[in-house]
């Protein structure tokens, strides 16, 4: 019988509980069957006849080749199992002189040569090999093998040498090539050189947004390694969202918020008297503008006294100017918790700015232009009672940024 087919591998992938895999080949006998069990790392590993797997050769292998291959232990999933030959080369077939003639043995020993010519074609397919094209003038000879040295052609291009590994230019390395996590901070020592990562070697696909710092060594990527450019505000923080910008914060991080309407404004006048229970927060009697609800909350209460809270973080300007009926100093307070105590009195760190009238009669004015967070209580604040006019006691207050 012929051997009409050149497949000598079949291959299964692992399920953790198949253990009996068909082959359909022509072997002679048991131990010429190969099994390769390789794990989902691709580590490969040739299995042992007996201790680790059984052979069950079809009766007929001219007209039914091949047979089953059964694994003790069940391949695990994802694992791949890999049946072929390893017919040994020899030649066991005697045929003597004036002796019987046998066909089915002249058959066999032909097959045999067969398939061992089909195991060296194999072994070809998968070697590396030059093009039919190229033809004399070079060596295919491997040097002796040298530790961190890489496989090149020499100068001239006609042999095969061991090479010092050279520096990566720019552009070299992409985004296939550093996959996710694939750049650690042991890859990019502090303070790499800037040849290994060219101007632009290091892209916005290649360092995505919230990045693990730990990922890159300190030093590790700098001016030079990220063009002018390169590292750009949406691609280290995305979390704000539509018409938010970022707001500065003294001696804090930057924070989202909105971005100011340029009309934010609320301006009030005309003394009120007091708060009856908050008795240093100033009232007004009339809204002279309002179009700044969306950033602060006016509020005016008979007990309380006047109010502004912030409702978007920003940057505002404010100012106070009043008028009493003697010498009085006024303030401008920022979360004040001591309504009825005098200004003179008031914890520094809530006072945002203050002035104090010369005498009756006379207004004096305070000011102050900063960055308030959202939930923030503003009070216009008076030690006195104002007797003024609605040009001289009155509040305003502006988002500028």
């Amino acid at each position: 019988m012929t051997i009409s087919s050149t497949n000598r591998v079949v291959q299964f992938t692992g399920n953790a509980s198949q253990t009996a895999f068909p082959f359909a080949f022509k072997v002679f006998a048991a131990t010429d069957v190969l099994v390769i069990l390789t794990d989902t790392s691709g580590n490969s590993t040739t299995e042992t006849l007996t201790s680790q797997y059984s052979v069950v050769l079809n009766s007929d292998q001219n007209n039914s080749p091949g047979g089953t291959v059964t694994m003790n232990a069940a391949p695990p999933a994802g694992y791949t199992l890999t049946i072929s030959s390893s017919v040994p080369v020899l030649q066991p077939t005697n045929i003597a002189n004036t002796g019987n003639f046998y066909p089915q043995s002249v058959t066999d020993a032909f097959d045999r040569l067969t398939v061992i010519c089909q195991q060296l074609q194999l072994g070809l397919n998968n070697a590396l090999q030059y093009p039919v094209t190229v033809q004399g003038g070079f060596s295919a000879t491997l040097p002796t093998p040298q530790a961190s040295q890489l496989l090149g052609w020499n100068a001239a291009g006609t042999a095969l040498v061991n090479c010092t590994p050279a520096g990566i230019g720019a552009g070299t390395v992409g985004t296939t090539q550093l996959a996710d996590g694939g750049v650690t901070a042991a890859k990019l020592a502090s303070g790499a050189a800037a040849s290994n990562l060219g101007n632009g070697g290091v892209t916005a696909a290649m360092l995505a947004a919230g990045a693990a710092v730990s990922n890159i060594g300190t030093g590790g990527i700098g001016a030079t390694q990220l063009g002018a450019g390169s590292a750009t505000l949406a691609k280290l923080d995305r979390t704000g969202t539509t018409g938010q910008v970022l707001l500065a914060q003294t001696g804090a991080a930057p924070v989202w918020g909105q971005n100011p309407a340029l009309n934010s404004v609320i301006r009030v006048n005309t003394p009120n008297g007091s708060g009856s229970t908050n008795t240093k927060y100033r009232r007004f009697t009339n809204v002279v503008t309002n179009t700044g609800s969306s950033d602060v909350s006016y509020a005016d209460s008979a007990t309380l006294g006047a109010s502004f809270t912030i409702v978007n973080a920003g940057i505002y300007s404010l100012s106070y100017s009043d008028s009493n009926t003697s010498a009085q100093t006024i303030a401008i307070t920022l979360n004040d918790n001591q309504p009825t105590t005098v200004i003179g009195s008031t914890t520094a760190a809530n006072v945002l700015a203050s002035c104090t009238c010369v005498s009756s009669g006379y207004a004096a004015c305070a000011a102050w232009t900063g960055y308030l967070a959202a939930g923030s209580v503003i009070n216009a604040k008076t030690d006195g009672n104002g007797n003024g006019n609605s040009s001289q006691v009155q509040f305003t207050i502006s988002r500028i940024a």
